[in-house]
């Protein structure tokens, strides 16, 4: 199964002298994410959904550019649901 893609934060660049220093800040970063403040959650619309079997326990943000909303959807391994009510999409 896939993994949902996340921002990149712990990276370090090609050939830097200086790379445990780049790894150090970038992992504190990474840390101070995971740790607290708000997740990020991908944005989809309804027809852009990834397929509900390959994401099984995960989470989107679905945007209805027709209404200028947005609700947060959670995937069962069959469909995705709205967090709100449980429908289906």
């Amino acid at each position: 199964m896939p993994q949902p893609t996340t921002p990149t934060i712990l990276t370090v660049a090609a050939g830097s002298a200086n790379w445990q220093a780049e790894i150090n800040s970038n992992f504190a970063a990474l840390l101070a994410h995971l740790t607290g403040g708000p997740l990020p959650v991908k944005v989809y619309t309804i027809a852009t959904l990834p397929p509900a079997a390959e994401w099984q326990q995960c989470i989107a943000f679905v945007s209805d550019p027709a209404t200028d909303k947005g609700m947060l959807v959670y995937c069962d391994g069959t469909d995705w649901r709205y967090v709100s009510d449980a429908t289906t999409l």
